[in-house]
């Protein structure tokens, strides 16, 4: 008797694939540029859907604090996409997958790449006049 083999799906082989995976099926729908969307959530954030980074004012120009400032945080971005807040701690649902995306999603849908144009020096080269 032979038995032939089923055929398997690949799973991922690691975190940010798997995230890869997931947030190319939540976007498809909205017709969002797929590259770009993914190079953005890894320059903002690595994959890692716990990033926390915080804003401080130095002179008249907002940037990353430093360590020993964020106290004097004015806002932080949140989670993979690194949503904004205006705050010193993000929300915990900011670090929901499914609400940081979502957030991804609507900003994206309102106001297209700008929100994320403050790190454009690391995903703009995939596409023009973003």
């Amino acid at each position: 008797l032979l038995v032939s083999p089923v055929s398997a799906v690949e799973l991922p082989r690691t975190e940010e694939e798997a995230y890869s995976r997931y947030i190319s099926e939540k976007i498809r729908v909205y017709n969002i540029p797929e590259n770009v969307f993914l190079a953005i959530v890894k320059y903002e954030s690595r994959f890692n859907p716990n990033a926390i980074n915080w804003n401080c004012w130095y002179g008249k120009k907002s940037m990353s604090c430093k360590k020993e400032d964020r106290h004097k945080a004015w806002s932080v971005d949140c989670g993979l996409l690194q949503i904004n807040y205006r705050g010193k701690s993000c929300p915990k649902w900011y670090f929901d997958i499914d609400v940081n995306i979502s957030q991804g999603i609507n900003l994206y849908l309102e106001r297209g790449f700008q929100p994320w144009n403050a790190s454009k020096n690391g995903w703009g080269h995939l596409v023009l006049d973003v």
